[in-house]
């Protein structure tokens, strides 16, 4: 039998510092990075607490962004509110040693050890998970090896199989119904929204655990091998035909499971073709030249450069690597292929514009030049993009007359998505001229949304137009401003946009 134990303060504040470590690097950033709600937090937890364990936990309705997953598609992507955020870490978080036990060596992907703690970072779980198909495909004597994944992985978990998942693990009760309450409320209140929601670490246990059969029924194959991080399976044999029952099986399972393996990124190689799936020798050989200081390096990663962005599709993890480490160079090499098709790569938006940001001082033509990205409508095609543009814009030591008109442009423009519309009230408040104080404080008197009135309220802060006795008054006459308002009282320092 399931057992059940109430949760615990000490459960709920390990979840909540993995909330604060995950927000930096969300989809969408919260405009505070919730640094003003650690004051409220006693509070908030005694509240979590109570609601959990007399199970009338409910979550809120979660905020729903269009992220781009490629040249032509989006993906929903939902964010709980924190506190859910808290409820679903802790609740998975217990269940972890449980999941863990039923894993396959073979699984790379969010990987814990007893103590619930992650055993590797994601970028030495992804090294190590092409380490081992490299040591597979040296294992066979002419390797045939069928690369696969799941098509929209997350979004198709269905939570009454997940659940039936965790029941037969016999898991802790209380916290197994804890997460299908929230999971089935998210869904039945957000309609654009199903599955997992993604981001979140507790999602990828999770996710794990889904998997898990076909994981077993690959093992169970005497004629094959597989090694799997998230849901990029790649699967080994000495014999193509073995190769392609195992997938037909494979693809069974994964139906039954409400899940279908991506039929564009399935491909059979053979040979040295299994090696360019994975991390290959001249990526090494880069990294080693930079590592001892080589000068030759630059003119290899401007070559891998120009051969990931030709590539069609764009080789989304080249263009990652060399942005990467071109940044840690200081070298502008890809600034201006950047400029001239942001529009055709979106889904590349949050690590690309960054890169952009890093030179804005020696370039003066990409403010320019991103200022027209964002007004033509031919190229500004996804809020994703131009959400990351004021970020740069924002974090810019200063900007452009023209710049400042176009971000109150889009502050009032009430058509631009309200995460747009946030960091351009950011980008004011940080570039603010003369009048730009009261015009936010008028702004702000008048704001129905919460999260608009929140990050207004930070840009006449960063403006210099929130004094601590305005603050103190909002605070006693909005009580959901009211952390936020103690937090602007106490500090000079904000988090970077």
């Amino acid at each position: 039998m399931s057992s059940q134990f109430p949760f615990t303060e000490a459960e709920m504040d390990t979840a909540w510092s993995t909330v604060l470590r995950e927000a930096r690097s969300d989809d969408v950033p919260d405009v505070l990075r919730y640094e003003d709600l650690k004051l409220s937090w006693d509070e908030r937890r005694a509240s979590i607490l109570s609601r959990v364990n007399e199970k009338s936990y409910h979550p809120r309705p979660a905020q729903v962004f269009e992220v781009p997953k490629d040249e032509f598609a989006n993906r929903p992507s939902a964010r709980l509110h924190p506190d859910d955020r808290v409820v679903y870490e802790a609740a998975v978080r217990r269940l972890r040693p449980l999941i863990e036990s039923v894993l396959s060596s073979s699984v790379f992907s969010a990987r814990y050890n007893g103590r619930g703690k992650r055993r590797l970072s994601g970028v030495k779980e992804w090294a190590l998970f092409q380490q081992e198909g490299r040591s597979l495909y040296d294992k066979y004597d002419g390797a045939f090896m069928i690369s696969t994944d799941v098509a929209s992985y997350f979004e198709y978990v269905s939570i009454e199989l997940l659940m039936r998942d965790l029941r037969a693990l016999q898991a802790d009760s209380t916290a197994s119904d804890l997460i299908s309450r929230l999971l089935n409320d998210n869904e039945r209140t957000t309609p654009l929204v199903w599955g997992l929601p993604q981001g979140c670490e507790a999602s990828t246990s999770l996710g794990n655990l889904y998997l898990q059969p076909i994981d077993a029924l690959l093992q169970q194959d005497p004629h094959v091998t597989f090694v799997r991080y998230q849901d990029d399976i790649k699967i080994f044999s000495d014999s193509a035909p073995h190769l392609r029952s195992a997938l037909r099986a494979a693809g069974r399972m994964m139906r039954q499971r409400h899940l279908n393996l991506s039929v564009h990124k399935t491909k059979l190689l053979e040979g040295e073709e299994i090696l360019a799936e994975f991390e290959d020798s001249r990526k090494d050989a880069i990294e080693y030249g930079l590592h001892i200081s080589r000068t030759d390096q630059s003119d290899e990663l401007h070559t891998l450069f120009d051969e990931a962005v030709t590539k069609n599709p764009v080789n989304v993890r080249d263009v990652k690597f060399v942005i990467y480490r071109l940044s840690e160079l200081g070298d502008v090499y890809a600034v201006r292929w950047i400029m001239n098709h942001l529009s055709e790569v979106p889904y590349l938006a949050s690590r690309l514009v960054p890169y952009l940001h890093e030179h804005l001082d020696e370039m003066p033509d990409i403010e320019p030049r991103m200022r027209g990205f964002v007004t033509d409508p031919q190229q500004n095609l996804y809020p994703h993009s131009e959400l990351h543009v004021l970020r740069m814009f924002a974090q810019a030591d200063s900007i452009q007359e023209a710049t400042y008109i176009l971000i109150w442009e889009l502050f009032w423009d009430s058509n631009r998505t309200m995460e747009v519309r946030q960091q351009a009230a950011r980008c004011i408040g940080r570039h603010a001229r003369p009048g730009a104080g009261q015009m936010l404080h008028d702004a702000f008197s008048n704001c129905a949304d919460h999260d608009m009135a929140r990050a207004t309220l930070l840009a006449m802060a960063e403006a210099g137009y929130a004094d601590k006795a305005l603050l103190a008054q909002l605070s006693r006459s909005n009580p959901a401003l009211s952390a936020t308002c103690k937090y602007l009282n106490q500090v000079t320092a904000y988090p970077e946009p």
